[in-house]
């Protein structure tokens, strides 16, 4: 079938304990990559919802669930063949500042993880069992790396959360002191 068929799968979809959200299909091979949300609880990280009441700490376990992911989709090297960009998935990568983004959100006791996916294709064409693997096998595959990365590594995560409150605490601080910046020795 034509590629533009892709547009009826829009809509929300019950994954092994995720629920997928399809936005925005692409058009054709060649065009942006389709719009999806990745929606898991963020018990699933092993993090207690308690401790993200600050809005720096959320933001910082966004920052951690952002960077696992693009690692994850790095080191899985999700890549189902096809034409122009279908077979890809993506997910806005950070620079070393930590940002409150929109490639993942917390909102209260639910995690919001915002991919792009280039559905796979032969030529102009969808590829049915491409996008079963992309959609059903790579992108929860990918999700669940990341969330088990954080389940199995709570020093490194809560190291994080407080290195980024730190931060917080000593920016808000400048003003007071009178300073513009704070520079790190060493």
């Amino acid at each position: 079938q034509g590629y533009g068929r892709y547009a009826s799968i829009c809509g929300t979809y019950a994954l092994d304990g995720l629920r997928l959200q399809i936005d925005r299909t692409q058009r054709d091979p060649f065009a942006s990559p389709t719009m999806m949300r990745v929606f898991a609880s963020v018990s699933e990280t092993g993090v207690d919802v308690s401790s993200l009441e600050s809005r720096i700490r959320s933001v910082a376990l966004a920052d951690y669930l952002t960077r696992r992911l693009a690692v994850e989709i790095d080191e899985l090297g999700v890549e189902v063949n096809g034409s122009g960009n279908s077979g890809r998935i993506h997910i806005a990568r950070p620079g070393q500042e930590v940002l409150e983004r929109t490639s993942v959100q917390i909102k209260g006791a639910e995690l919001e993880a915002r991919v792009y996916a280039g559905l796979p294709a032969r030529g102009r064409r969808i590829d049915g069992r491409g996008a079963e693997v992309l959609l059903l096998e790579a992108l929860p595959g990918v999700l669940a790396a990341a969330l088990s990365n954080l389940r199995d590594n709570p020093d490194a995560v809560k190291r994080h959360l407080n290195v980024c409150e730190d931060q917080d605490d000593l920016r808000s601080r400048l003003a007071d002191m009178g300073l513009v910046a704070f520079v790190a020795d060493g």
